[in-house]
This record gives C-alpha cells, structure tokens and sequence, in this order.
C-alpha cells in the first residue's frame, strides 16, 4: 500500500507522452570511441563497454514536472536535467572565450579543443555515454579524457547535514586555509573509483608532518641559513640536482595522467632529499666554509623546483614563495624550463642575491593546525561510536 511521504496520496498510474533519444543506435559510435579515443580512469573503460554489450536502451530525456526546459510541442514536458545541464559545459567556455576574444567553436567545433571532464563515480553512465553521444550527433568535439573520482566520507561515515555529521566549507575556511584541503585530498586519494575519508587527525598529520614537517621546515631552513651565512654564490652538487631533474620528470608524468598523489609525493621526496643533504652537511656549524655553500646554493635550487612543483596544491603559497625568491610570480614561465633552471648557477646566484638585497626576514610559509582546533570541530560532530 505504497503512498507519498510528503502528502499521503497514493500513486496513480497514468499515460505519458514523452521524447526519446535514439541511444541504441549509436552504440558502435559510442563503442569505437571508448575503445580507442578517450581516456577513463582505470577500472570504468570495462564497466561501459559491458553496458554497451548489454545493448543500450533509447534514453527517456523528457519528465512530467513542472519545473525545467520546456519541450516543444509536448505541453507539460521539460526535458530531463541532464539533456540540458551538460550543454552547460558548451555555454560557460563560450562566455568564457566571448569575455577574452576568443572563439569557443575552436574548443567545442573546430576539433582544436582538449576537453577533459572530471566527474563524481556516480554520473559515468550520463558522461561516458549519453553526453558523448549527443556530442557525436551534433557535430561537436568529445572529450579526450574523463577522470572520475569516488565519493568524500567524513571519519569513516556518510556525510550527512542531518545527523550533524557535516563539515561545511565556510566553517572549514574559518579555520584553516584552503591549500590545506587541496593538499590532504590530493595526498589521501588516488585516481580510482575509491571513496575517500577526510579523518580530522589524519588531516593534522598530514600538515603538521608532511607539509610543514618535510617541505616548510626545508624551506625555511635553507633561507634563514643562506641569509644568516650570507651565502651568494657556490658550486652545484651535480647529483643532487640529476635527481631533482629524475624525479621533475616523474613528476609531469604522474600530474599529466592525473595521478596527483603520486605527482605529490615526489614534491615530499625532493624536500626530504633537501633535508637529508642538510643533516648530512650540517653547514650551520660552519657557514663561512665553501662545503657550506655549496650545500646551501644545492639545496637553494630545490628550493627553486618546490616554489614551482607545489603550485597545482598549494597556489597561493607558491606564489608567496616564488615572490620571495625574485623569480617569476606566473609558474608558467618557469615550469617549462626548470630543469634548466636549477641547474643555472648564474640564475640561482642573482636569485639569492636579490633575496640577500631585500634582508626580508624570513617567515615560515605554513601555520600549524592546532589540537584546539581539531577538537573544536571534532565537539561539533556527532560521530557514531563517540
């Protein structure tokens, strides 16, 4: 005896006239394109083909609501979301282009466009099929690549504003920065189709040891010896840097193919290189040694690959860093060439001389999350089992 939570009513089964899309009819298209035109994450490439396999149904994309798109000579009708929602995808990048003259058809049309999408796990059949296809049909360009992602729990549970179970962004941003977000997610999750759990201690660890612990305190360290020891000048460790130059390689491999926990590792491992380098050479007991300043100029020059290389996960504090350093604000101008760059003696020495000219003091570039503060948001959570 089914009825309507809200008003109690019983359904009633009722004739419809409704639109169709023609998606079985595009089941080769669609087949050929997933096969060898687009990249998936790992693991969905199967999933789609066997639905396809399966054979595809003609998709409803009309519904009997009030609210919507209207449907042309079907009184009544609206089209379903998600007809209309991903011509949204078309409509912002031509505002986008309109604002700084350019044309979006070269995106969208032309085929010059690299389109990549990324998607919660739980919208792969409307973009892996329904919106390609309506792509396919109209003429217009697919993706290249469709990077899908699992859902956010919070300490092992559903988030739910309901059961006070709840961390909203606005209150998150009271606290903390929102680098700190971008860096937890982008250090605990891998692409997969993987829930992932944001746990509040893990989330201090991460900072406090990972972020500060390795790559703040490195930072720090190098700067505040280079300018305590006026260091201006030194010679290279050549196999510091071939490894730097090793792993920057490994780097743009992992963050092109959208493995941004791998790509964020090989930051850490640069910065412990950095700090190992430093403990071995302990060149604050002697900073007038040329061993001191040829261990501060190397471990300055993977300064100069950090203040690039956190950039995707920590923008603003890459920016504040590259500032400091006297080099180019925009990452761009440097990414590409930083190889080079750290292997310039002349480019590493006018930097730190331009550092040494300013007698900025040195500040360290991350704030601690506190136990205060864990606690605070923790009291506010009603946590089953607490």
């Amino acid at each position: 005896d089914p009825k309507c939570a809200i008003c109690g009513h019983r359904p009633v089964v009722r004739h419809s006239k409704h639109a169709f899309f023609a998606l079985s009819r595009l089941s080769e298209d669609l087949k050929k394109w997933i096969e060898k035109e687009v990249r998936l994450t790992r693991g969905v490439k199967e999933h789609v083909l066997h639905w396809i396999k399966e054979g595809l149904q003609d998709w409803d994309i009309t519904r009997d609501i009030h609210w919507g798109v209207p449907v042309p000579d079907l009184p009544g009708q609206v089209f379903y979301v998600w007809w209309d929602a991903p011509i949204g995808y078309v409509s912002f990048t031509k505002e986008l282009f309109d604002g700084i003259g350019e044309d979006w058809k070269a995106a969208w049309i032309d085929g010059n466009g690299y389109i990549i999408h990324f998607i919660g796990k739980d919208i792969i059949y409307h973009h892996v099929l329904f919106w390609p296809a309506m792509l396919m049909v109209n003429g217009f360009t697919l993706p290249k690549e469709i990077r899908i992602r699992g859902f956010a729990t919070l300490e092992g549970q559903k988030m739910s504003k309901s059961r006070g179970l709840y961390i909203g962004l606005e209150e998150f941003l009271e606290i903390w920065s929102p680098e700190y977000l971008r860096f937890y997610w982008s250090s605990t999750t891998s692409e997969s189709l993987d829930d992932g759990d944001f746990s509040l201690r893990e989330f201090q660890e991460k900072i406090n040891k990972m972020l500060i612990g390795e790559v703040g305190n490195f930072i720090h360290r190098v700067l505040t010896l280079i300018v305590k020891g006026q260091i201006r000048d030194g010679n290279l460790f050549t196999d510091i840097i071939s490894c730097t130059k090793e792993k920057i390689s490994q780097y743009e491999d992992r963050m092109v193919n959208n493995q941004f926990d791998a790509g964020l590792e090989l930051v850490i491992e640069i910065a412990r290189t950095g700090n190992k380098l430093l403990s071995e050479k302990e060149p604050w007991k002697n900073l007038k040694s040329i061993e001191a300043a040829n261990t501060l100029f190397t471990a300055y020059a993977l300064v100069l690959s950090l203040s690039v290389l956190i950039d995707p996960f920590l923008p603003f504090s890459a920016k504040n860093l590259r500032t400091l350093l006297r080099v180019p604000v925009d990452a761009s101008q440097i990414y590409s060439d930083l190889k080079n760059v750290i292997t310039n003696e002349e480019f590493i020495s006018s930097s730190i001389n331009e550092i040494l000219r300013h007698s900025e003091k040195v500040k360290p570039l991350f704030p601690k999350v506190r136990d205060s503060d864990i606690k605070r948001v923790k009291s506010k959570l009603k946590l089953e089992g607490d």
